[in-house]
């Protein structure tokens, strides 16, 4: 059974991080990481927002009783094979858990221009994905339109 409050929660916790993160798009690469807490911040929010994502879908993959996946981005993929998600969509951010993974365990070797393009682009994709998980919830009726 999906449990709907604690999904609700973290879409609007990857809601915040998004607005939190939306100012600074505008910002160049060199103005960002100049200042080393600012660049830690921006990279926390992405490792948070990714986080949301990875629970979110993981919770629906189990609540859903869907084909077992070993991978967080087959997770993802496996959402879209089902219509939970657009499969375009899932196509585009099942590599979301890979960025995750980068920022937490190979934080070293973080690729800056990496970060600032996922900062320019990947925030749109974000908002889509709350999107399309509230229009799956009032679709299948958990949420009321």
């Amino acid at each position: 059974m999906v449990r709907i409050e604690s999904v609700i929660r973290r879409l609007q916790a990857l809601r915040g991080y998004i607005d939190q993160l939306r100012p600074y798009r505008s910002w160049t690469l060199k103005a960002l990481t100049d200042d080393p807490m600012l660049w830690a911040g921006i990279l926390r929010y992405l490792q948070l927002a990714a986080q949301c994502v990875m629970d979110v879908t993981t919770h629906l993959h189990v609540s859903l009783n869907l084909e077992p996946a070993d991978e967080y981005d087959e997770v993802i993929l496996t959402l879209g094979k089902q219509g939970v998600l657009p499969r375009d969509f899932t196509e585009r951010i099942y590599k979301i858990p890979r960025f995750r993974n980068i920022l937490v365990h190979e934080y070293l070797t973080i690729d800056p221009y990496r970060v600032y393009e996922i900062l320019q682009h990947g925030l749109s994709d974000l908002e889509l994905f709350i999107e399309y998980v509230y229009d799956f919830l009032r679709r299948e009726g958990y949420l009321e339109e």
